[in-house]
């Protein structure tokens, strides 16, 4: 579609044939409408990155941590602990952190995904419903 919106008449057949005018004038309304939606995505990904620190990764790296009841014997229990690694960028560079947690806590944490998995979901929907575009991250 993109070369054919590039095949541009020449000038002699603008003046001579207004069909070959028509189709210039409206390849050149969708050249310049391409602007102005570069210009909304560039736009968007200025407010989307404005804020203090971006996620950029996450894992979580699980353990099963044995509990000894001296140290000369063998483990009479085990816990499963999972660190949240938190990877983000700020100023420019990137950062790390963890975060430890059980079971509990990642039912918890998905319980919280989900919510605002919903919540994206309804708001996407509002703004279809309005005609607002809603552009996704680049």
């Amino acid at each position: 579609m993109y070369t054919e919106l590039l095949r541009i008449p020449t000038l002699e057949s603008l003046k001579t044939v207004s069909e070959h005018r028509e189709k210039f004038l409206h390849r050149l309304l969708i050249l310049l409408s391409f602007e102005k939606s570069l210009g909304v995505t560039s736009k968007t990904f200025d407010v989307m990155t404005e804020r203090e620190r971006i996620l950029c990764e996450s894992r979580i790296l699980t353990d099963i941590r044995p509990v000894f009841g001296k140290p000369s014997d063998r483990p009479t229990a085990a816990i499963i602990v999972h660190n949240l690694k938190i990877i983000y960028h700020q100023d420019g560079e990137h950062h790390e952190f963890y975060v430890a947690l059980d079971g509990e806590d990642i039912r918890t944490l998905k319980g919280v995904l989900e919510r605002a998995e919903k919540k994206e979901q309804s708001l996407q929907s509002l703004m279809g419903e309005t005609g607002v575009s809603c552009l996704k991250e680049p």
